[in-house]
């Protein structure tokens, strides 16, 4: 896909009052949106595309969600016996 393509291969700058544009014309905003999009399950990216009216928001928003819970995921406290039990 086109956002896997691009996270591998873009340097990102430019300034941070005007949206720049990168190779082949894409913006910033583009970039993650696909990138985002990009690293959607492939079930939830089908799920998204059966809906009646698809859309690139949508996909977007489900990345980010899906983001969320795999970082609240990795970033939970393993379980670690309390100090009170002999």
């Amino acid at each position: 896909m086109v956002g896997g393509m691009l996270s591998d291969t873009l340097e990102h700058g430019g300034s941070r009052y005007r949206e720049s544009t990168l190779k082949d014309n894409l913006t910033k905003r583009q970039s993650s949106h696909w990138q985002r999009i990009a690293s959607l399950p492939n079930d939830a990216f089908e799920e998204e595309l059966a809906k009646p009216e698809p859309s690139t928001a949508a996909l977007v928003k489900r990345a980010r969600k899906l983001a969320v819970v795999a970082r609240m995921a990795t970033s939970a406290a393993p379980d670690t016996p309390s100090a009170c039990t002999p």
